[in-house]
């Protein structure tokens, strides 16, 4: 059945006069689809089956619904009979729902605007169009007919005048005026080009105008302006330009010639007495008109490449060829944010002559398509790997096949990512064929937070995959070779290499299973990990031999080596050293280093310090060097290089050592000595004793890693052994590492106590960003040693030996006065992600031993713990803007902050908080965004590093539980929405259940499927588990079945378990695997074995709808329940009794349950957007509610440590919350609302405010302190939308969502009268008579009724005229007249005695009439309208008097006038409050700003101005103008936090809680949670910023 609800047409003239006519309307409405969700419909399966739903529609005025059978329905459509027109610019709303049921409804508006462009980017020449709109419910698909316009006669006439004789030159003509025009649109992107085709194109222009009044033609000007057209055309074939430059030159000059042409035809047309070109020639035109043409032809040749530029070329295709060569600049931009700035060391290449064999094999194996992709080079350390590496490279790069070529180096910070996003840099910058690919993705998705793997994949992988499909004919010549050098060195030292080496040879793995056309060379060590992955990837191996095995050539290579490395020592000698040293010391050499380059290299550099007889006899005679061992020759090295050195100074040896091997980034001389607070003579005395293993830079390096070995004494399990005493590294120069770490820890700590202070790099202004300041500026006041202190502290403390002391004064010092000063450093090196890291290390280190501190390091451990509260909450502002860690992170601390509290006496001339200021940190500690839908299932993993969830997106996602990064690209694979997630024992798998019917299991480090998807259900996998030994499976589905997986094979072991009459929305495991317990649809639990698959039990019945969660307590003992009806139950497992609850914690259905680890809590989350934590012996509330999610909350988790909990939304973010608060209870807080405030209204004696909300409630306030009075008022099922005063003030009448009209007693808070039913639709507005004995009310359902406030009867009514709903009504003064505001965009006056229409309607508004209001005077009426205009009309003649008054940029929502009419206040939807001059339509004050959504009411009372917002706050404004030059009423408050001045500048940061209620200077109170009111009195800004440091007053 279909109703239809059609307002009163005019007549079709008066129609026309008013809107565009029905024929050029272009749209129409066809069909509509509601496809409710899985979970949706599953909930509400059981109220489907007996009850109708409705889908309706309203375009402008008109309404029409369709009831549908709701009896097994997913998808219900509706057909219209006959399409219906959208008119230009009118919105359509549409409304689902099920009748007569207090379940889910959807309301959704499309604007006409949005129709529009949907359906222009759809296929062109589609007569139906889709329209798309994806609700938290449903999926709504709206059909649209596209109706053609139809041409009139003078269109017609139009197109034939056109088609004459004239049409080939005309065509010609405009085509070339549309290709500049093209070119002219483009706009900003060709800047350079747009001046030079602006001219060409008016020369073009004026010919075409002239040419086109003209009825006859001369045709020698034809062919001119033929050949000016050909030229334009050709000139734009931008295939034959690469650069903007370039086609700009090319204009340049053409343009003189095209304006001599432009000049000639105007010329001769002025020149004539009628308004055609002349048919004869004046003197001198044909010359001109013959050597223009000839110009024009020598312009074309001059660029001619042989074809004919006009037959293939189209405008689309020109603007095409433009925005991509324009594009070039953005691309470039985008490939510079991919590139690493990864600077790799230039080693030596192989000598010419040398290794030729092995670089020959490299070069055939490289230009062998048909074998492997990938080889592999490997060899004992010093073999010369890297060497051949860089030379083959070399040889790759001179014939343009390198692709790129990257070494690993443990100290220079090289990773995986860097890794790949280097060679995807490289790939870009060759091979254009990639580089559309790549930079197509990093348009669509930031590279912050990618991780190795999904770098690899989405930028080097898949480009090159499609390169291999596509039809690009590249020559074998040019495709790429990727050389990785030093494979074992990746991940740098401490044995964090070995999970760097899996990631990239699991790449490797993946690169060989590309197209054999891309080559990767890799070289490493010989080592066993290494080894066993190369065993099972397709690759060529390739080995180079040393020791007993050396191969000859090898020997020849080194001797030409030394041959080479003596020539070089002996240069500006020869005459003294001729043939030094002669060919049997060479032969000699050559034979002792048994293939190992790095033993003949660094002996030569042990030579080169003093080359003469004295040290070539020492080293042929007199060290004990065995051939080729390299170890030998270190420590011969180190003993003769610090003979005769004292212990003391030995010890300096060590410890410089041992810096530059524990150090993550390569340092001067200058810079350790700088750490160490070493003489800077004494750090050079010693690196120039140790040049024979030193690298020869700057920066310190050791040249090989072998060396580094030798000091750690390590052997590689590539040696053959372990090395022999006598050739170890000497006891003296042992380098023990855990000591290097806590020595370098101390001396940083010591550093960084004297170096640290405020202000270090003289920032003049707070109002300036850290990037706005010059590297310079940093870098001099923060030095390498500085900057590397500041940066790795924490690191070298965690790798520092754990028995070790090291609360010494130095870090006491650091932390009670160094702390903040650290922040503000590492804010200006962009470092301040690694102060929690530092922070964390320094807890944790300290944590086992806090029992036995004394109270001096017990302090300093809760500063540290703090410090990392601290930097979470405002890393927002600290990591912008430094001078903002002691201006706003400071003053917005909470009171208990150990951080604020002993620094904030420093730190006066900062803003305060008058008022409200936080006791304690906030529970939510981190909000995760990256799922573009609902997040329906969260977990933490057993080893509680990392969070994996599920989304309506399809995708799974695993997230870093401390820092909320992702660790891993999405997981994809699934069709259907991911309803559940969860971890294997050890951490290295998540399992996942789908809507698609299948559950997958992923490898966490690769995001790969670790086997096929598992399937058998039938319907929806709403839940799984993994058993507790991780061998098992267990999930739950819309099958109403439960089965068992093998997780190891992915084949179902037990099941399906039926018994369950609906679906399965969980499952769970006994701890002791056992057992399963499930919960469905059908309101029960059932228990059963985990090996039979029977029911243990009967079924646990209590719950009077959907259990959407069940949880096993660690004992195994108990079961607890979370269900629809809205509670949570404990039961006994032996008996099935309800042993605690039911809990009516939830106001809405309870979405998951979990026990705590320790099993004394419960964890519970719901759809009225809250988490609970409950008692579960007691089932009392603990903490809770949890509130900040904006939508439901689906599922909720225990940390493994049970000190945090993780949700998942439908709001799509995941939050991180500390569940052990110190407050017992957290919100709602007591004396604000909890959903929108709609209305507010002023006593008349101005002393209180009452207030009606989206929360069912009304309040009554102090309108002078914003301190809740009565309230509150509950009695109404739905909204409040409207409240009101009687003019007594001892009544309130309210209007409500449910459709009546209630009457309330202020004192008690009692309802006195009411409801008052009659409205079919909810009501809108309610206002009282001047003698408070009647109510008028304003419905949805387009009437008004007036009531008798004493009998609740309806005294007139329906008053019936407005076609659409009545928004607003109010009485007249005397009480004589009504008048109402409407969606029809009319204003109507009614007589209130008799009921009738008297004056209107009034039209003048283009939109909505949402509020009008009498003057007090009763001459005139105010209106506010969603046009965002006001207007003023003549209460006596209906005419505008004054307006529109134009400032909103919103819909105006509310208005009122001030006591004495001469203002008017008006509230918006752009969330501000403006007062008006009522006589001239000016703007007296505004506008305010502070609310952070829709203002839905405004009234003025005596003190100012009161209002209320979908923010559900209210705000009580005092009108006099504040001249506070900084935070104004005006300031704007940033949705990141930052509030501006007038000058746009950033004056400080607020957190989060803070916004919604922020008192702004004009404000006497507002009513909402977190109410902050700021003192600036003292605060410094700007230029004065550092007045706020006050270090003398804290003393």
């Amino acid at each position: 059945m279909v109703h239809k609800t059609t307002a009163i047409m005019p007549p079709p003239a008066q129609a026309s006069a008013r809107g565009p006519p029905q024929a050029n309307v272009g749209i129409a409405v066809k069909a509509i689809a509601v496809e409710l969700n899985s979970r949706v419909r599953n909930r509400i399966k059981s109220v489907l089956s007996h009850k109708e739903c409705t889908i309706s529609f309203i375009i402008g005025t008109d309404t029409e619904t369709k009831s549908l059978d709701g009896k097994y329905g997913r998808t219900f459509r509706w057909d219209l009979d006959v399409s219906r027109d959208i008119p230009f610019g009118t919105p359509l709303t549409i409304y689902w729902k099920i009748e007569e049921s207090s379940g889910p409804s959807l309301e959704i508006a499309l604007d006409y605007e949005d129709i529009i462009n949907e359906v222009n980017n759809e296929a062109s020449g589609a007569l139906e169009h889709k329209y798309v709109y994806k609700h938290q419910y449903a999926k709504v698909t709206v059909t649209f007919a596209l109706n053609k316009p139809i041409l009139q006669p003078e269109d017609m006439g139009n197109i034939l005048e056109i088609a004459g004789r004239r049409k080939s030159i005309l065509d010609r003509l405009g085509k070339s005026k549309n290709i500049l025009r093209s070119v002219i649109d483009l706009g900003v992107a060709l800047g350079e080009l747009n001046s030079v085709a602006s001219a060409v194109f008016s020369c073009l222009d004026v010919v075409y105008k002239k040419l086109e009044e003209q009825d006859e033609e001369n045709g020698d000007v034809l062919d001119l302006v033929a050949d000016m057209s050909d030229v334009i055309g050709f000139t734009f074939d931008v295939e034959q330009f690469t650069t903007i430059a370039q086609l700009k030159s090319v204009i340049v000059e053409m343009r003189g010639l095209m304006q001599e042409v432009g000049d000639l035809v105007v010329k001769r047309d002025n020149r004539s007495n009628s308004k055609e070109l002349s048919s004869a020639l004046l003197s001198g035109d044909r010359d001109k008109i013959d050597n223009l043409k000839g110009r024009l032809s020598r312009f074309k040749q001059k660029f001619d490449r042989g074809i004919d530029i006009q037959t293939i070329i189209t405008v689309e295709t020109i603007k095409a060829q433009l925005k991509k060569l324009a594009s070039a600049t953005e691309d470039a931009r985008y490939l510079e944010e991919l590139n690493p700035r990864y600077n790799r060391a230039d080693p030596p290449r192989c000598l010419q002559g040398t290794r030729e064999t092995i670089l020959s094999e490299i070069a055939e194996w490289s230009n062998d398509f048909d074998a492997s992709n990938v080889l592999w080079i490997h060899a004992y350390p010093g073999a010369g790997k890297s060497t051949i590496a860089f030379t083959i490279a070399r040889q790759l790069e001179e014939d343009r096949r390198l692709g790129a070529v990257f070494a690993f180096d443990r100290k220079s910070g090289t990773s995986r990512s860097i890794l790949w996003r280097y060679i995807s840099y490289k790939l870009a910058q060759e091979y254009p064929v990639c580089r559309d690919d790549i930079v197509s993705k990093l348009k669509v998705g930031s590279l912050h937070n990618k991780t190795a793997t999904e770098i690899f994949r989405q930028l080097v992988a898949e480009p090159l995959r499609q390169w291999a499909r596509s039809t690009a004919n590249i020559s074998h010549h040019r495709l790429p070779v990727i050389v990785i050098d030093a494979l074992d060195e990746c991940g740098g030292l401490g044995g964090s290499s070995r999970q760097e080496r899996e990631d990239i040879l699991s790449h490797i793995d993946e690169w060989a299973k590309l197209h054999p056309h891309f080559k990767l060379i890799v070289t490493s060590r010989f080592e066993h990990d290494i080894s066993h992955s190369f065993s099972t990837i397709p690759h060529l191996s390739l080995g180079i031999d040393t020791g007993d095995a050396v191969k000859p050539e090898s020997t020849r290579d080194i001797q030409r080596y030394i041959e080479h490395r003596f020539k070089k020592m002996a240069k500006g000698h020869e005459s003294e050293l001729v043939n030094w040293p002669g060919e049997d010391v060479v032969h000699d050499l050559s034979q002792r280093a048994s293939g190992i380059f790095i033993w003949a290299a660094t002996l030569l550099n042990y030579i080169e310090e003093n080359p003469d007889e004295g040290r070539l006899y020492e080293v042929q005679h007199s060290l004990v060097l065995p051939p080729g061992n390299v170890y030998a020759l270190y420590r011969q090295i180190l003993e003769n290089a610090f003979s005769g050195w004292k212990h003391e100074e030995c010890r300096n040896v060590v410890t410089l050592v041992g810096t530059i091997v524990a150090a993550q980034l390569s340092l001067t001389s200058d810079d350790v000595a700088s750490l160490l607070h070493m003489r800077a003579a004494t750090a050079r005395m010693i690196c120039k004793r140790l040049r024979p293993v030193l690298d020869g830079g700057d920066m310190l390096r050791f040249t090989h890693q072998s060396f580094v070995d030798f000091l750690l004494a390590h052997t590689n399990d590539s040696d053959n052994g372990p090395v022999e005493h006598e050739f170890s590294c000497p006891e003296t120069f042992h380098i023990d590492l855990l000591a290097a770490h806590h020595h370098l820890t101390e001396s940083m700590f010591c550093l960084m106590n004297q170096r640290l202070r405020f202000n270090m790099c003289n920032i003049e202004s707070s109002f300036m960003y850290n990037k706005a300041l010059p590297q310079s500026q940093v870098d001099n006041a923060i030095n390498r040693s500085l900057s590397y202190a500041c940066q790795f502290w924490g690191f070298h403390l965690d790798h520092s030996p754990r028995e070790i002391n090291l609360v010494s004064p130095d870090i006491r010092t650091f932390m009670k006065e160094k702390l903040l000063f650290w922040f503000e450093a590492l804010s200006l090196l962009g470092a301040l992600n690694t102060a929690v890291q530092a922070l964390v290390r320094f807890q944790q280190r300290f944590r086992p031993t806090t029992s036995k501190m004394d109270r001096t390091m017990e302090n300093v451990v809760m500063l540290a713990r703090d410090a990392i509260k601290f930097v979470q909450y405002f890393a927002p502002a600290m990591a912008q803007s430094a001078p903002h860690i002691y201006m706003s992170a400071l003053p917005f601390s909470p009171r208990s902050s150990v951080v604020a509290n002993v620094y904030g006496p420093q730190f006066r001339n900062t803003i305060t908080i008058a008022y409200e200021k936080l006791a304690d940190w906030p529970a939510e500690q981190m909000v995760i965004r990256g799922h573009d839908e609902p997040v329906l299932a969260v977990a933490f993993a057993p080893d509680g590093q990392r969070i994996a969830s599920g989304s309506h997106d399809n995708t799974v996602r695993i997230w870093d539980a401390h820092t909320g990064q992702t660790v891993t690209a999405p997981f994809e694979g699934h069709t259907g929405s991911v309803w559940s997630v969860a971890f294997s024992s050890d951490s290295r798998h998540v399992v996942s259940g789908s809507g698609d019917h299948t559950i997958r299991i992923w490898d966490v480090q690769t995001g790969q499927a670790a086997m096929d998807p598992l399937q058998g259900h039938k319907d929806s996998v709403y839940f799984i588990a993994f058993s507790p030994n991780g061998r098992y499976i267990v999930s739950g589905s819309g099958d109403k079945t439960i089965r068992i997986w093998d997780a190891q094979t992915g084949q179902a072991v037990m099941g399906p378990f039926e018994g369950h009459e609906d679906a399965v929305w969980t499952v769970a495991f006994s701890p002791d695997g056992r057992h399963v317990v499930s919960g469905s649809a059908d309101r029960t639990i059932r228990i059963w074995n985990a090996q039979t698959g029977q029911a243990v039990m009967k079924p646990f019945e209590g719950h009077k709808s959907h259990i959407f969660s069940v949880a096993f307590s660690p004992d195994g003992q108990r079961i607890a329940s979370g269900s629809g009806d809205n509670t949570i139950r404990i039961w006994d497992v032996q008996t099935g009794q309800t042993v605690v609850g039911p809990l009516e914690r939830h106001k809405l259905w309870v979405n998951a349950v979990a026990f705590s680890p320790s099993g004394q809590h419960i964890v519970s989350c719901s759809d009225d957007e809250t988490i609970w934590i409950s008692d579960a012996q007691t089932g009392q509330a603990v903490i809770g509610p949890f509130t900040g999610h904006k939508n439901h909350v689906f599922f909720v988790a225990f940390s493994p440590d049970g000190q945090r909990i993780v949700s998942g939304s439908g709001d799509e973010t995941i939050r991180i919350w500390d569940a052990q608060t110190s407050q017992t209870v957290i919100g709602p807080l007591e004396g604000h609302h909890e959903g929108p405030v709609n209305s507010v209204a002023v006593s008349p004696d101005g002393q209180l405010v009452v207030s009606g909300s989206g929360d069912k409630t009304i309040r009554i306030w102090d309108a002078q302190t914003g301190q809740e009075v009565i309230g509150p008022f509950e009695g109404h099922e739905s909204w409040v939308n409207s409240v009101v005063f009687s003019p007594d003030g001892q009544r309130i009448a309210s209007g409500s969502r449910n459709k009546t009209i209630e009457i309330w007693d202020v004192r008690t808070g009692q309802m006195v009268t009411g409801p008052f039913k009659g409205h079919e639709l909810w009501v809108n507005s309610v206002a009282f008579s001047s003698d408070g004995r009647h109510v008028v009310s304003g419905s949805a359902d387009k009437t008004i009724w007036i009531w008798n406030v004493q009998t609740g009867r309806a005294v007139m009514g329906p008053l019936e005229g407005h076609e659409g709903p009545v928004n607003s009504v109010m009485f007249s003064p005397d009480g004589q007249h009504i008048v109402s505001g409407s969606g029809d965009k009319t204003i109507r006056i009614w007589d209130a005695q008799t009921g009738r229409a008297v004056i209107g309607p009034l039209e003048g508004h283009k939109d909505s009439v949402n509020s009008v209001a009498f003057s007090p005077n009763g001459q005139q009426i105010a209106s506010g309208s969603d046009d965002t205009t006001i207007r003023i009309w003549d209460a006596q003649t209906g005419q505008t008097v004054v307006g529109p008054f134009k400032g909103h940029k919103g819909a105006v929502n509310s208005i009122a006038f001030s006591s004495n009419g001469q203002h008017i206040v008006s509230g918006s939807s752009d969330k501000t409050v403006w007062i008006w001059d009522a006589l001239t339509g000016k703007t007296v004050i505004g506008p305010f700003k502070g609310h952070e959504d829709s203002v839905k009411s405004v009234a003025f009372s005596p003190y100012g101005v009161v209002s209320s917002s979908d923010d559900k706050t209210i705000r009580i404004w005092h009108v006099e103008d504040h001249n506070l030059e900084s935070f104004t009423d005006q300031s704007d408050l940033c949705k990141d936090g930052w509030v501006l001045n007038a000058s746009e500048e950033r004056l400080f940061w607020v957190p989060h809680l803070h916004r919604l209620s922020l008192y702004r200077p004009s404000n006497v109170a507002v009513i909402g949670p977190y109410k902050t009111r700021l003192d600036l009195s003292r605060a410094a800004f700007g230029r004065d910023w550092t007045r706020c440091h006050t270090p003398s007053l804290a003393k």
